[in-house]
């Protein structure tokens, strides 16, 4: 057997025996994180972290410097585990690593360092690089330090969906009541994963009583159904004709819908033409699962005048031949490829 492999069997041994391990074996390890082998440089970054060593702390530290990218990413899982202040920074340095496994394991690592890794997580908020803020977003959500509840509500108005995102997840987490109200506005984000997360997020925080807020955040055809079982539950009355039908279509009451066609028309036409793309939406999708073949024609010319590759796709697979063929004319017209779906997109023709 050669040197290589007898070592890499002892480090198989060692970290499978643990507890029967001798003073020299962290010495011998920490001396293999300089080995010529990347292999084996990884599995001693491995093992050090098995072994619980504080000895091995900053030779992991250097280690996350390491050419190789799996000898970095087993350097900052280890020092995860040994739970040492001192691998603050560097591991925030490595939230900027070129390989986005070793970003990751960072961040986990920093998840378990507990109170020293909060401030500097949190000035990480303000770093210019996107995946630095998210991951800083996301993990101090994990360590649920209520410092982090005023900076991560700054978030929320971050440019990067993700990193709003996960701010929005954090509260979630954090519990704060000061996140309720920048929680609610947030029902209103442009983005459907910012507000099912708000959503969530205020599920967690038992805020969905905040009635006003779910008004507010009507019309919403991604959220429609869960919209409507929480106003359902609150006992909510509409108090005008957009409230009403905008509950209609929560509720997928199509019936009244029809039976109201001029409410409905009156309020989802000014909606098509309102500029506000959730409304367009909403209504776009609502006329679609009524099916009523009078409404084609606007059907069509929404899709001409402010369409978008979801819509599109949505009319291409809705079960209309006409909107069909006006789809795959809209798609062509703007260099998009629009695809064939078995699960007929965000509405089906007549389904109400």
């Amino acid at each position: 057997m050669n040197n290589a492999a007898s070592r890499f069997l002892f480090l198989l041994l060692l970290a499978g025996a643990t507890n029967c391990v001798l003073a020299d074996d962290v010495q011998d390890q920490i001396a293999w994180l300089k080995d010529q082998d990347a292999f084996l440089r990884g599995h001693a970054a491995d093992a050090l972290g098995i072994l619980g060593d504080a000895r091995a702390v900053e030779p992991l530290i250097a280690s996350l410097k390491d050419q190789d990218r799996f000898v970095r990413q087993y350097a900052a899982i280890s020092l995860g585990r040994l739970g040492d202040a001192r691998a603050v920074e560097p591991l925030i340095a490595c939230l900027k690593d070129r390989d986005r496994d070793v970003q990751e394991s960072a961040a986990d690592a920093l998840s378990k360092l507990g109170q020293p890794a909060v401030e500097p997580l949190i000035a990480c908020l303000k770093d210019q690089n996107r995946f630095v803020r998210q991951s800083a977003a996301d993990t101090l959500g994990k360590l649920g330090d209520a410092r982090a509840v005023e900076p991560l509500i700054a978030c929320l108005n971050d440019g990067d969906v993700i990193v709003c995102r996960n701010a929005v997840l954090a509260l979630g987490k954090l519990g704060d009541a000061r996140a309720v109200e920048p929680l609610i506005a947030c029902l209103k984000a442009w983005n459907e994963g910012v507000r099912r997360s708000a959503f969530d997020a205020l599920d967690s925080l038992g805020a969905t009583m905040k009635m006003e807020g779910l008004v507010e955040a009507l019309p919403d055809w991604d959220l429609k159904d869960r919209l409507g079982r929480s106003l359902n539950k609150l006992g909510w009355k509409p108090a005008s004709d957009s409230e009403q039908v905008y509950f209609w279509i929560c509720i997928s009451d199509g019936a009244n819908l029809k039976t109201n066609w001029n409410k409905t028309t009156h309020v989802l036409l000014a909606d098509m033409q309102s500029g506000n793309q959730r409304k367009i939406e909403n209504a776009v999708y609502t006329f679609i699962s009524l099916g009523r073949e009078d409404i084609v024609p606007k059907l069509i010319d929404i899709l001409d005048t402010q369409g978008t590759k979801e819509m599109a796709e949505t009319y291409l697979n809705c079960g209309h031949d006409g909107l069909e063929n006006a789809a795959r004319s809209w798609a062509s017209a703007h260099g998009y490829q629009i695809s064939s779906r078995g699960n007929g997109g965000k509405a089906a023709w007549g389904k109400w």
